[in-house]
């Protein structure tokens, strides 16, 4: 009985370890610690690491481990996680633009479709056409998305 005791006891110290593992990565240390303990609360109506069972703790790092997952999608989007490398806009996100500007090109007189694209480019991202990655191109297209929906 002492065995199982132990093991449950070690369960539980690991569970709460691997809880302040990823508070500390999500940086909620500190003055953000109330972050943390927000959590816990709204995982399991406790404000207490240390009153929780071992499928409350679980149910916290599943919690934290979805919000970590989230950061880390947010933080490499439009990066290479692996090597940090800027993933550049694909042809098709290319030829998406090109086919809007067609649209657009009588409705609003362009006469130039790659000077007017460098255009939005600069006044959407602070950027020119050849510095944008895939996450801003994007959101150059739904710029002229949003142009061509006004005709």
């Amino acid at each position: 009985m002492a065995d199982g005791v132990r093991m449950a006891d070690k369960a539980r110290t690991s569970r709460i370890a691997r809880i302040h593992c990823v508070a500390k990565e999500l940086g909620f240390v500190g003055n953000n610690k109330d972050l943390l303990y927000m959590q816990v609360e709204i995982a399991t109506g406790k404000n207490s690491i240390s009153q929780l069972t071992i499928p409350q703790l679980q149910s916290v790092l599943k919690q934290l481990d979805s919000i970590l997952a989230t950061k880390r999608r947010s933080q490499t989007r439009g990066i290479n996680a692996t090597s940090n490398v800027i993933l550049l806009p694909t042809p098709d996100q290319r030829e998406h633009a090109a086919r809007i500007l067609v649209e657009l090109r009588e409705p609003l007189g362009i006469r130039n479709p790659d000077a007017y694209l460098t255009g939005v480019a600069k006044k959407s991202c602070g950027k020119s056409l050849d510095q944008l990655n895939r996450i801003e191109f994007a959101q150059i297209i739904e710029a002229l998305k949003k142009i061509r929906s006004r005709f």
